[in-house]
């Protein structure tokens, strides 16, 4: 059985007009590691509506199954939150005599991963009804009478658990008949906590989820069959691994595309140096790929040409670092222009930005110089730092014919809002690197403004910064756009952090070893907006969530960023 090895550690995303965060770096020292290297991949109990995906590993993994009735899968199991060598994924509800197309994605770690090809497997019929037990049958002679022996007891046997993880456990044990299956399990004897319940069949299998890592745990087995019989199985015992601290991958981020009829550039930046790839087709199989470009770097420029117009494409970005730790970005997408029509835009009214349209150093001069006042006390939480607003939050980009037009959104916390935003642009292929990259052309308090001092077919790079009273600057929302004469316009950048999303609050503060669904959706807020590259959502809340919350802490001037989610922390979250 072949395989292809990637690499990966994210969740999947559509990309959407949102601006690009800059990530802090977790200069920490880290081990050496490689990529993980599957053994074999098996399948294994299958039934009429069930089957069984058995891994092997060389070291221990995690990860997840696609499947469905064609290539292009549909269908995926959870993602697995523990460590193992030997992982294994229950593939439930299908369709009786259906071929089944399936891969397998595991990780170490690290982040590190590997995607098996396609395999297929044929799930059986459904099995006919099993048969009364026959009546007793008595036979009458001059001498004797005969009578048949009564069918065995209902028994549960070979009871055993056969993966353990940190926060899973998989128990397999078999029935004399055809029963389902459940388990009782807990911390103590009392067991107190069942499962879901199994397939029906002679051979079952339930796994265990959302363990504690390093606890010991009392279980049994529990079968009913269709005659209302109930065997248990006798009382075992298994403790849960110890949580691993996983090696971190170069992080990606600022990832940007612009688009043509037939072509898109990708740009992005990684945390470390590392060589790059992209993964691209019309689908998440992701059909083609450009080939690594082993020049160990951390700004990455890559063109993938021959598109089609006007058609939808996904991609992934696949980040190396000189030690072999590597980064698998989350899906994003494109769609490619049009080709180009000669129908006129319809007329936007602009507005006259209130700036210079050149780089205008007394202009940030005068900014720092009105901020000065008043820093001593202005602080999020009285570290004596004063704090700058939250990044500008776009709503849209719009380029039109000649123009582009913008529209944001304010922080209008009470704590050193938004006053004005700054907007630089850049003409070319390069990103707008800092405040005085570019041409000032626009500094106002407004919540919308209009570029008309463009060119058709050319492409610009912008970027938004935000300052509050203390004259704290944000940092930048960037993007690239190119004005063109139609009505519909996609060649603008993938932007991270639109402001789509409900507030997002918790009731408790949340710090590491902490679980539950509040972790949980902190991790996918976190993985959504590029803090957090892993994109592990588990509902533990363990180093790399907290690292990922440094992160944030850092890049909105919470102190301490000690990736403890507490009131001001929680604060920001809210915004």
């Amino acid at each position: 059985m072949a395989f292809l090895k990637i690499f990966s550690a994210g969740a999947l995303l559509l990309l959407v007009p949102v601006f690009v965060l800059a990530l802090e770096t977790d200069a920490s020292a880290v081990p050496e590691v490689s990529g993980p290297s599957i053994s074999s991949v098996s399948v294994t109990d299958i039934t009429d509506t069930s089957a069984r995906i058995d891994v092997s590993s060389e070291e221990v993994t995690q990860g997840y199954v696609e499947y469905g009735t064609s290539e292009q899968y549909g269908m995926s199991t959870p993602l697995s939150s523990e460590f193992s060598t030997s992982p294994s994924f229950l593939l439930e509800n299908l369709s009786p005599e259906t071929l089944y197309h399936y891969r397998v994605i595991v990780m170490d770690s690290s982040g590190n991963a590997a995607i098996t090809g396609d395999e297929t497997f044929t799930t059986l019929a459904t099995p006919p009804p099993e048969p009364e037990p026959p009546a007793t049958e008595t036979a009458t002679t001059t001498e004797t009478t005969t009578t048949a022996p009564p069918a065995p007891a209902f028994a549960i046997s070979n009871t055993e658990t056969v993966m353990v993880g940190t926060s899973t456990a998989r128990v397999t044990w078999q029935t004399n008949k055809n029963a389902d299956g459940q388990v009782e399990y807990g911390t103590t004897s009392a067991y107190g906590t069942l499962s879901s319940v199994g397939v029906v069949g002679s051979s079952h299998s339930v796994t265990l989820f959302n363990l504690t890592p390093n606890t010991k745990y009392y279980y049994r087995a529990v079968s009913k069959n269709s005659s209302g019989e109930t065997a248990y199985s006798p009382a075992e015992t298994f403790t849960t691994l110890a949580q691993q601290v996983p090696v971190s991958a170069p992080v990606i981020s600022s990832v940007s595309v612009g688009v043509s009829a037939s072509s898109a550039t990708v740009t992005w930046i990684t945390s470390k140096p590392a060589t790059s790839d992209i993964r691209y087709g019309t689908t998440t199989s992701y059909s083609m790929s450009l080939g690594e470009d082993t020049t160990l770097k951390t700004s990455h420029r890559r063109i993938l040409s021959n598109l089609s117009a006007g058609t939808l494409y996904h991609f992934r970005i696949i980040a190396t670092d000189s030690s072999g730790n590597a980064a698998l970005g989350k899906d994003r997408t494109f769609t490619t222009s049009e080709k180009s029509s000669s129908t006129p835009a319809t007329s936007v009214p602009t507005q006259t930005p209130t700036a210079t349209s050149t780089v205008n150093a007394e202009t940030l001069k005068n900014i720092a110089d009105q901020g000065a006042q008043g820093t001593a006390t202005a602080s999020r939480g009285g570290g004596g730092l004063p704090v700058s607003p939250t990044r500008p939050l776009l709503l849209s980009v719009t380029p039109l014919d000649g123009q582009v037009v913008f529209d944001w959104r304010k922080d209008r916390s009470h704590i050193n809002g938004t006053i004005n935003t700054l907007i630089i642009r850049k003409e070319g292929t390069e990103l707008v690197t800092s405040r005085i990259d570019g041409d000032i052309v626009y500094n106002g308090p407004s919540i919308t403004f209009t570029d008309t001092d463009v060119e058709n077919g050319i492409e610009y790079h912008y970027a938004l910064y935000s300052y509050g009273a203390y004259g704290r600057f944000t940092s930048a929302a960037r993007f690239s756009v190119v004005p063109r004469a139609e009505k519909e316009q996609v060649e603008v950048s993938a932007l991270e952090n639109s402001d789509t999303a409900p507030p997002l609050t918790f009731t408790r503060d949340l710090y590491q070893g902490r679980q539950g669904n509040d972790v949980a959706k902190l991790q996918a807020y976190l993985a959504d907006h590029d803090f957090y590259p892993e994109a592990l959502v588990t509902g533990y809340f363990g180093p790399l969530t907290q690292r990922a919350v440094i992160r944030f802490q850092k890049l909105n001037d919470i102190v301490p960023a000690a990736g403890y989610v507490g009131p001001i922390t929680k604060e920001v979250l809210a915004q």
